[in-house]
């Protein structure tokens, strides 16, 4: 069936429940302007959100918008482009219920004949059985907060530890430099230059751990684009020269950090941990209830209560015909999800195996010096 462009397909009304009415609907090449208000009231996440798609997924014309709506109220909305016969959901970052799951994948393979799979990258869901063929495996992480009422409150929750570590080294941080000062910058008000210098702080941080840096010219363009738009920036100075500071995201009472940095010169005054603790007071006195420290395993991020969520790609096929002719397609899943569990396993045990790697390193220097 050939789907014309910009046409409503809907399904009809069912009851869900005792007083429930479902319905379904889905715009063609197209994105409402309800649209992004909705995905933050839904949603409240940044990767999910309509400013965020629109320059990292480059949502457009081409994109269809899924809605199911109770009793006229929408609770799920995707967004989706079909490429090559998949239908790839840009939504990521979510929590999506099995039935949800298994509505949209009916309503797909119902409505548009070309597909043959569904891709949902990185969603949080308890899909453990469907009518039709699909692969799941663990694909990102995430570490948020669930923020209390107060700052207060906060700092008691953390390890007894960690709240000595900041007093001790807050005060030795004023005692030292007078002119340490921390200001908070959003939208508008937020200064690129102040957003490139943290970035440049951050690049020099990683090249002295000789990784490869995540951020590029482009990238920093559009993060300036979405600081402009809803970005939440703290910037620490000492002697009026930038030294620290984070760059986060807010939609709705949620915050996700996108970059934290501190100037190395700082290291023995513990100014990063100083940095993320004066942050995250500072979003809980603007209302926020929840904070995200983003993907990738770092034991500050547990320090500062954050609690590790999983994400998984969630694959589904037509049917087993499909899954067979297009077996290449399921060989890649297949082995992402295979290198995934590699890259966690290598994570949860590197120290225990650069442990044993450098005693296989004594016993053969022993075995040579003793042959000598």
């Amino acid at each position: 069936m050939m789907i014309p462009m910009n046409e409503l397909i809907a399904m009809p009304a069912r009851k869900a429940g005792a007083n429930d009415e479902i319905s379904v609907s889905c715009l063609v090449n197209e994105i409402p302007a309800y649209v992004e208000p909705e995905l933050d009231r839904i949603y409240e996440h940044h990767f999910s959100s309509l400013p965020f798609l629109r320059l990292y997924c480059d949502a457009g014309h081409d994109v269809n918008t899924y809605v199911v709506r109770r009793d006229g109220v929408a609770f799920v909305i995707l967004l989706f482009r079909v490429n090559g016969g998949i239908a790839h959901v840009l939504n990521t970052m979510i929590r999506i219920e099995h039935a949800e799951v298994l509505r949209f994948a009916r309503y797909v393979f119902e409505h548009f004949d070309t597909v043959w799979a569904i891709n949902f990258r990185a969603v949080q869901s308890d899909v453990d059985n469907l009518p039709f063929p699909f692969q799941r495996h663990n694909s990102q992480e995430r570490f948020p907060v669930a923020l209390p009422a107060t700052p207060q409150e906060y700092t008691a929750r953390l390890g007894r530890s960690t709240r000595e570590a900041i007093k001790r080294y807050r005060k030795k941080l004023l005692q030292d430099f007078p002119s340490f000062s921390c200001r908070f910058y959003v939208n508008e008000e937020i200064d690129e230059h102040d957003v490139n210098a943290l970035i440049d702080l951050s690049a020099a941080r990683i090249a002295l751990k000789k990784k490869r840096f995540g951020i590029d010219a482009a990238d920093r363009k559009r993060i300036m684009h979405l600081a402009r738009m809803r970005g939440f920036v703290c910037i620490i100075r000492i002697n009026g020269c930038i030294c620290a500071g984070t760059i986060n995201f807010r939609v709705g009472n949620a915050y996700f950090l996108e970059v934290i940095t501190n100037d190395q010169a700082y290291n023995d005054y513990r100014l990063g941990t100083i940095c993320c603790y004066m942050t995250l007071c500072e979003c809980i006195a603007r209302g926020g209830t929840k904070y995200d420290f983003g993907g990738g395993w770092n034991h500050y991020k547990v320090k500062f209560l954050g609690v590790q969520q999983d994400m998984d790609c969630v694959e589904i096929y037509r049917s087993r015909m499909h899954l067979v002719q297009k077996s290449h397609r399921a060989a890649k899943t297949f082995v992402d999800g295979y290198v995934r569990q590699m890259k966690l396993w290598l994570l949860a045990h590197e120290k225990s195996l650069a442990t044993r790697f450098m005693h296989q390193v004594n016993m053969l220097v022993q075995s040579v010096v003793k042959r000598g």
